[in-house]
């Protein structure tokens, strides 16, 4: 199967056909890395696109779904640092969060049929969610060895002088702060209350062995 960086098309030979997506700066890119590094039988075919048109071809051709959660603040925050964008531009990021919303009210919809999963378990426990994937699917073929080091610090990640991890240098903002106007926003809110909805439905990796 051909393999391009986070997409590997689906030649025949797949065992497991899987899309992972989510709203943007949520580990999207990280975790398909992850699963087409140590599942060398399973396909991820489509783009990162950040849409419902996307999951809705997916539940057609059906594909297993999972999408990443993470807390909308801090999505807002990490794309503000990633693109740029003055935290103080209330049209711009309202945007944002109305596309988060108009998402995420459609995976809500769709939750029986997506499996969910945290930003910060991306980060943090790699080898959990490689087991649970593991254990689910039936997946036959893996190599997970050389990701078992990484089972108590992030995974691609970048290391600081003072020994911190981060996901990447773009993902946290450091004029955050300004951001905070958002807080008392209705959309916000909005999606905030969606976020916390959603997110009982991730899995739970306490148990993962």
């Amino acid at each position: 199967m051909k393999h391009y960086d986070a997409e590997r098309l689906n030649d025949g030979t797949a065992t497991h056909i899987f899309y992972v997506d989510g709203f943007l700066r949520q580990a999207n890119h990280t975790l398909r890395r992850l699963m087409i590094e140590a599942f060398p039988t399973i396909a991820i075919e489509r783009k990162l696109r950040h849409t419902v048109l996307n999951f809705k071809r997916s539940f057609d051709s059906n594909e297993i779904i999972i999408s990443t959660l993470r807390n909308p603040f801090d999505s807002m925050n990490s794309i503000c640092g990633y693109r740029e964008i003055d935290p103080l531009d209330i049209n711009e990021i309202k945007l944002y969060l109305d596309h988060y919303l108009y998402l995420h009210e459609y995976l809500l919809t769709n939750k029986d049929n997506i499996i969910f999963i945290n930003f910060n378990d991306i980060i943090k426990n790699p080898i959990k969610i490689l087991l649970f994937l593991i254990k689910k699917y039936n997946i036959k073929e893996y190599d997970i060895e050389e990701y078992k080091s990484l089972s108590e610090t992030p995974f691609f990640t970048e290391r600081y002088e003072d020994g911190s991890y981060e996901h990447n240098k773009t993902s946290t903002f450091e004029n955050g702060h300004k951001l905070n106007w958002i807080l008392e926003s209705d959309m916000y809110k909005e999606a905030k209350k969606i976020y916390d909805r959603i997110s009982t439905e991730a899995i739970k990796l306490e148990d993962t062995i």
